[in-house]
C-alpha cells in the first residue's frame, strides 16, 4: 500500500473515531488552531463552565453580590470584582475589585478567569468573607470598601 493511501486510510479511521486533525480538515470539524485551541470552524469552543452560583449577603442597607462576567461590564477581568446594592432600591452603589486576576496572552482567557465562589458574613457581621475558586480568602468591610487577606 502507498504511503498516500495509508495517510488517507488513516485520516479516515481517525475521522469515524472523531479524531479529526488531518492536513485536510475542513471548516466544519473540531481541530487543534495554532494556539492550542479548539476551534469547530472560526469560532472557539469554550473550555470550562461558567462559574458557580453565588448566594448574595446582606448588611445593613446593602445586599453585596458578585460580578462574574466583569468583561461585558467594561472591566478588566471575569471575576474577582463585587457589586453592592441598595436593598430598598435595588440600585447599584458601588463596585470594588477584590483581587486581580494576570491573564497569559498564549492562553484562552476563559480558562484562566478566577471567580468568586462564596460570600458570607463575618460572625461579627461587620466584614464580608470571600472565598475564590482557588480557596484565596479575602475579607471586605462594605462601609470602608477595604480588602484585607488573613
Amino acid at each position: 500500500m502507498c504511503r498516500s493511501s495509508a495517510r488517507f486510510l488513516i485520516g479516515m479511521v481517525l475521522l469515524l473515531l472523531g479524531g479529526c486533525h488531518s492536513e485536510n480538515a475542513s471548516n466544519d470539524q473540531t481541530v487543534q488552531s495554532e494556539g492550542g485551541a479548539a476551534t469547530n470552524g472560526d469560532t472557539k469552543l469554550a473550555k470550562r463552565a461558567g462559574p458557580s452560583e453565588v448566594p448574595e449577603v446582606t448588611t445593613g442597607n446593602l445586599k453585596i453580590a458578585p460580578i462574574h462576567w466583569g468583561k461585558k461590564r467594561g472591566l478588566d477581568q471575569n471575576g474577582g470584582y463585587i457589586a453592592a446594592y441598595d436593598v430598598a432600591t435595588g440600585k447599584e452603589l458601588w463596585i470594588l475589585k477584590i483581587y486581580s486576576v494576570s491573564y497569559d496572552a498564549s492562553k484562552e482567557s476563559d480558562v484562566q478567569d478566577v471567580f468568586i465562589e462564596s460570600l458570607t458574613k463575618t460572625d461579627g457581621g461587620d466584614e464580608i468573607r470571600v472565598v475564590d475558586e482557588e480557596g484565596r480568602v479575602y475579607f471586605v468591610n462594605p462601609q470602608t470598601r477595604v480588602v484585607r487577606r488573613p
